[in-house]
């Protein structure tokens, strides 16, 4: 069986990142409105001509709720990629940069069941000149994953990827991650 050219996995649409970025809004206008009833006249200085801290309320909570909604907006942006050639698999695990791993870099990729959710890990072998190796940004899902009680088991793997993010089933992602695979990869599915 030959395998096609180049596949790429269609994101879902970002549910969570909208939904994270409603209720930062509805925080902002029930904590807005009412800052900026009590405090939005008070006058920049005081009879004295000190700063009126009093005036800088409103301001200050809404840096604090842009702030807030920054990492909402950045998910709607950057959202995780997954494709496939036949020369490397191409990942964003988060909102971080692309990374292009060669398959003759990569030691093994096993889709396993976290919580009821399918994640894809991503062992990489020895890091190699010219090429992209995952870095901290990279490995934010991995210390997820970690956080959630699998942290012996995921110890040995560099990348994660929530296989919930991507449009076919799991086991559809894996399949056809498999007419890729090169025969030295383990490649291991529990999904």
């Amino acid at each position: 069986m030959t395998s096609p050219v180049r596949i790429v996995w269609k994101g879902r649409p970002p549910r969570r990142a909208i939904a994270r970025l409603g209720w930062v809004a509805a925080g902002a206008v029930l904590v807005l409105g009412p800052a900026a009833l009590l405090f939005g006249q008070e006058p920049p200085r005081v009879d004295s001509g000190r700063v009126n801290p009093l005036s800088m309320v409103v301001p200050a909570l809404g840096v604090l709720f842009g702030a807030l909604a920054l990492p909402g907006i950045v998910g709607l942006v950057r959202r995780p990629v997954l494709a496939a050639d036949g020369y490397a698999l191409t990942v964003r695990a988060g909102c971080g940069r692309i990374l292009l791993l060669p398959w003759s870099q990569l030691v093994e990729l096993a889709a396993v069941p976290v919580r009821d959710q399918p994640v894809l890990l991503i062992r990489c072998g020895t890091r190699r000149a010219g090429t992209d190796f995952p870095g901290w940004w990279d490995r934010g899902v991995l210390r997820a994953v970690r956080r959630s009680g699998l942290r012996d088991p995921v110890a040995r793997y560099d990348v994660a990827l929530l296989l919930r993010d991507f449009g076919p089933e799991p086991y559809v992602v894996v399949e056809s991650l498999a007419s890729f695979a090169p025969p030295h990869l383990i490649l291991v599915s529990r999904v």
